[in-house]
């Protein structure tokens, strides 16, 4: 008797928070579907000792990489739930087995989505801008997959990185941004770093990591002759 009312009880449970969440539905806001907007959120820029830190290690961090490929964006960021992706194709693949060139697919990373649960509301981005539709990059992969509805492969970006490990073989704008140090955070309006391919609150900062940049871009057209 006793076990029977117990599975009443949390049967009604059940059918309480069902009734509850279907009543809520309507009145939640998919930010996401509104134009532009990113420009009302923030996200955080690395400060210089960490860039400097950060950049110092992931050589030797992304040698770890399983999957390493040049890729042209072809569709823009779509926020799912529980996941963020952008659809490149498979220009060239310096390293790894298993995602063919010339193929469609997805990216994503642990790193990227869109938080409005804390203060303040941000997009988080990996302190690397959400790649441009049409632009090539170096991105280096986990060789991680996830299998999408749609039927098209997802790789998963490299995830062992502070800073997101996708490099855009154009140069971008790289425009210093500073954050309040009287916040906890190092977070800014996203419209002004909009448009920087890398976020970090000074110029030296921006520097070492184009160096980087400029490395890895240099280290993978020696080796395969691209």
């Amino acid at each position: 008797m006793r076990i029977r009312i117990m599975a009443i009880i949390i049967a009604a449970v059940f059918c309480f928070s069902g009734i509850f969440g279907m009543a809520k539905r309507a009145t939640y806001t998919d930010i996401t579907a509104q134009d532009n907007y990113m420009d009302g959120l923030q996200t955080a820029v690395l400060p210089e000792e960490m860039v400097i830190s950060c950049c110092a290690d992931m050589p030797a961090m992304l040698s770890e990489a399983q999957t390493v490929i040049k890729a042209k964006v072809v569709g823009e960021l779509e926020q799912l739930f529980h996941n963020t992706r952008q659809k490149v194709q498979v220009e060239k693949v310096f390293k790894g087995s298993g995602i063919r060139e010339g193929s469609e697919v997805y990216v994503f990373s642990q790193e990227w989505g869109v938080s409005l649960s804390l203060e303040p509301a941000s997009i988080e981005c990996g302190f690397v801008d959400i790649m441009d539709e049409g632009e090539e990059y170096l991105i280096f992969l986990s060789g991680r997959t996830l299998n999408s509805k749609e039927g098209v492969p997802m790789y998963e970006i490299y995830g062992e990185t502070i800073i997101t490990p996708v490099f855009c073989y154009r140069n971008k704008e790289e425009k210093a941004v500073k954050y309040d140090e009287k916040n906890e955070h190092t977070y800014v309006p996203y419209c002004k770093v909009k448009g920087n391919e890398f976020f970090c609150d000074s110029e030296n900062g921006h520097k070492v990591w184009r160096e980087l940049k400029e490395k890895l871009l240099r280290e993978y057209k020696e080796l395969n002759g691209v």
